[in-house]
Parts: structure tokens; sequence; C-alpha cells
């Protein structure tokens, strides 16, 4: 019951248990307070004067406000008991989410979007209201149900049949509504899937005045979601009407029943219960509903999570790699390319500057995903440094010594500060030293002030400190002058250079010629 299942955090601790055993205590506390309420208004209105030596109106009040402070208490830790199993789920997505492949067609926006709000939407729902409702609604039933068999058993009798009425039409309604939840959520998730891939190609798409055909499909897609939300609120109503006819039904059965004369309880007394029941029973209707939605998008993120991640964890206990060592590739395929070469093998001296041409952007993008430790295990088992592979080196020291300048980097200006105000692994003077070299003034005590997005690209990049650095950022290689004085730093630290797009003729003399070899 303590263990985790599928990745999943664990739901059912001491402390959400405890939690649970305080709200059912609460549910039994504000049935007491409901019968309370509904005896004493049966009193007054029958005329029994000397009922709880006359304080029946002060118990009245007393029992109601107990009940309303009973429904407070079950809203706000039934908000706790979620919020805090959703805050787990959250940390352990993302998570997960940050740590997949390069490789997983998975890492989509809508994809991530999907999860983080309505699937953990879904859970927080149920949890907060459904599972919360049957906790408390439960123990609640059962002690009204405990106290008319002693006291009004014909009242028990009719309202045992209208729950039976009320399952009966919950058992017709569940199975539908299921299959329009998992059909809305799809149709849903589909829409967020194609927005996040047109937005991330919205440029492309203006300019090549796709805009038309892309509405257009948008359209049908929000055309199906739309007929999918109205056959799921359909059932939705007929699941919530159930509740509602709690109330009618319990009076009509309760008016039409025959009953000997000594069995027959205060009308006021089966009205006021047979209401209470009735809102509670609705609320039961809509933590059905919950429930299904809660388990549909537990798999969903119970299956993003079974995707493999890259350990982070692992491989502590050995020795660190050695940076000084010399890299070879070997035979890294490039399983997404349609174009020449489909695999390359390479060596590149340690400390010296290196070029790779003719890849295409994919091939461009696998490799540098693999030398970044961000690959799957067999692309980086094909590289080695020295006599051990990148596939048994920790990912946490791969992603510390090797950096990478790529076209998709530092998009945002402002974001682009922020990077660079994060924590450096220079002194202070030396970060003030590469700033100034590269144009960045010092702004104040908040932050860099700065025009040439080159000129920041590189800083940061001196900033970390890195043992490789791979290129790949036309713009960067195209500014000679920032290009040059990066080198400059680079080859004072001795670091590993490789650049995998051609550069000027006034600095190819620096670049050293490394092995490759590309496979057709």
């Amino acid at each position: 019951m303590f263990t985790s299942k599928n990745g999943l955090p664990q739901l059912w601790t001491v402390r959400r248990l405890a939690q649970c055993c305080a709200l059912a205590v609460g549910g039994i506390a504000q049935a007491i307070a409901t019968l309370v309420l509904s005896v004493a208004a049966a009193a007054l209105l029958g005329g029994d004067t000397g009922f709880a030596n006359g304080h029946a109106k002060s118990l009245m009040i007393v029992s109601a406000l107990a009940a309303a402070s009973l429904a407070f208490f079950q809203f706000r830790y039934a908000e706790v008991f979620a919020v805090s199993y959703i805050h787990d789920l959250r940390l352990t997505f993302m998570k997960h989410v940050l740590l997949e492949s390069v490789e997983n067609p998975s890492r989509k926006v809508g994809h991530v979007l999907t999860r983080v709000v309505n699937d953990m939407s879904a859970v927080k729902l149920w949890l907060s209201r459904g599972l919360i409702a049957f906790v408390s609604v439960v123990p609640m039933m059962g002690t009204i149900a405990a106290w008319l068999y002693f006291n009004a058993p014909s009242l028990l009798i009719v309202l045992s049949i209208t729950v039976g009425i009320w399952s009966a039409l919950v058992l017709i309604a569940i199975y539908p509504l299921t299959c329009a939840i998992r059909t809305t959520r799809n149709r849903r998730g589909a829409i967020a899937g194609f927005a996040g891939a047109i937005f991330q190609n919205r440029l492309d798409l203006l300019l090549n005045g796709r805009l038309g055909p892309t509405m257009m499909q948008l359209k049908r897609r929000s055309d199906r979601l739309t007929r999918a939300l109205i056959t799921r609120a359909t059932w939705s109503g007929v699941l919530r009407a159930s509740g509602h006819l709690i109330f009618p039904v319990a009076a009509f059965l309760y008016l039409t029943i025959p009953m000997p004369l000594q069995r027959q309880a205060s009308p006021t007394l089966f009205f006021m219960i047979a209401s209470f029941i009735s809102a509670q029973l609705t609320i039961m209707s809509f933590g059905f509903e919950y429930f299904q939605g809660s388990r549909i998008a537990l798999k969903r993120v119970a299956n993003s999570l079974e995707n493999p991640a890259l350990p982070v964890e692992g491989f502590t206990r050995m020795r660190s790699a050695d940076w000084q060592n010399d890299i070879v590739i070997h035979k890294l395929e490039f399983e997404d390319e349609v174009r020449q070469p489909t695999s390359v093998s390479a060596s590149f001296k340690n400390g010296q500057l290196s070029i790779l041409s003719g890849l295409s952007s994919e091939g461009r993008s696998t490799l540098v995903s693999a030398l970044c430790g961000v690959a799957g295990e067999n692309s980086l088992a094909n590289i080695s440094l020295g006599s051990r592979s990148f596939a048994s080196i920790n990912r946490r020291d791969i992603w510390r010594q090797v950096a990478a300048i790529g076209s998709r980097h530092f998009a945002n200006g402002k974001a682009d500060a922020t990077l660079l105000r994060q924590a450096s692994r220079v002194s202070a003077d030396e970060q003030t030293r590469i700033c100034k070299r590269f144009g960045l003034c010092e702004a104040g005590s908040t932050g860099y002030s700065f025009e040439n997005l080159n000129a920041l690209k590189a800083t940061r990049i001196l900033l970390r400190k890195p043992r490789i650095v791979i290129i790949d950022d036309h713009g960067l290689l195209n500014d000679t002058p920032i290009l040059n004085d990066l080198l400059e730093e680079l080859e004072a630290r001795k670091a590993t250079v490789l650049i995998l797009q051609p550069v000027a003729d006034s600095i190819s003399d620096r670049f050293c010629a490394c092995h490759i070899e590309m496979s057709v």
C-alpha cells in the first residue's frame, strides 16, 4: 500500500492516511450534527416543548453551526490532501521530462502542457472532491443508517430503496461517461500537440502562407473536440441528475408506501434527513466522474514516466572521468537521417581545435545531443573518452564538462541575461575581465546590459569553464572578432573545441585536421 507503481509517487503515506482518518471522523461528526438538527426541528414542529429541557432552538443553532464548520474543515483538508500529492506528482513528471533522451518523440510542448495542466488537474479534482467525498460520505451515511435502524426503521427502508435506485442510474451512466472522458482527453491532447508544433514553427508557417490551411486543420480538430465535450456533458448530466432525484423519489416512496402506525416517523424528520442524503449522494455522483477522469489521467502520466530517462544518480561511486583524454566516435548512427552520411566515426585530440563539416542539420543535432549526454544509451556507447565510454560516465559530469552553442540557444534576450547572472565556475575578477573583453558592461548589481548576442553566447560559455566546447551556430561562426576572442580564451584553457560548420578562411588555420570516416 505504501509503494509506488509505474514510477508514480506513492499516494498513501502516513500523513495522508491520518488526514483521511480525520476527514472520516469529521463525516461522522457532521452526520451526528445533522441528526441532532433534524430531531430538534421535528420536536419543535411537533409541539414537543419538553424536548431537551426546552433547548431545541439552541440545539438547532449549535448543530447547524457545527455542520457548517465541519464542511469548511472537510473542504480545507481535502485541498491539503490533494495538493500535497499533486506537488509530488508534478515534480516527478517534470524531472522525468527534463531527463528524457532527445530521441524520445514525446518531448513536445503540447504533450508536457497536457500532462501538467489537464491530467494533473483531473487527478487533483478526484483527490480533493471525489475521494474525499467517499471518505466523508460513507461513514456519514453509515452513522445515519445505524441511527435510523434503532429509532426510525421505516425511514431506513424508504431511503435504502432510494439509494438502490440511485446506484442503478450510476451504473447505467458510468460506462458511456468513461468512454466520453477518454475521447475528450485524446482530442484535447491532439489539439495541444498540434498547437505546440505550429507555435514552434510559426515563422515558417507565416512566411510560407500556411496560415489559412493551418487554421482549417485547427478548426476541424476543435469541432471534433466540441462534439466530444457535448457527449461527455450529456452523460455527466445523467450521472449528476441521479443525485437530484433522491429527494423527490424518497418523498414519493414515503407518501405511497403504507406503514403501520407504530412504525411511522415524523414527516419533518424524514424531509430533513432525505434532503441531507440527497445532497451527499449528489456529491458522490460528482465523485464517480472525477474518479474516471483521474484514472485515465494517471494512466497517461504513468505511460510518460515509463519512457527511458537519462541516469543522473548512477555511477556516483565510480571514479570521475579523465577529461584530458582524446574523444573517439565510432560509427555514431543518424537514425532520422535521410541524406548522406548515415553514420560518422572521428577522433578529436585533447586541447585542440577541430572542425567537422559535411553533416546535415539532423546529423549535427544528433552529434551534439550525444556529445552533451542527452541522447540514449546506444548513442553514448559509441563515444569514448580514453578507455571509458560516455554511457558509463555520470550525466552530471558530462553536463558540467561539455558545453554547446547551437542556433536555438539564447533566443530570448531577457532569459539570456538571467543565464549570464547564474552561478559561474570562475572567480569574480575573471568574470569582470571576460565581460569587459566581450563588451558586456555591468549594469549595477542586478545584471548586465548587452547589445551583441554573440558576445553573450561566448561569455556564458567561458563562465561555465567547460573542457569540451561544441559550436554549431552560424551567427557566431560568421562573427570573426567575437569568434577569435573566444578561441583565444579556449586555447589558453586548453579546452577541446569542435566546430560543426565551415568558418572563415582567416581563422581556419587555427584548426587541426581530425581523422573522420563517414558511412553511407
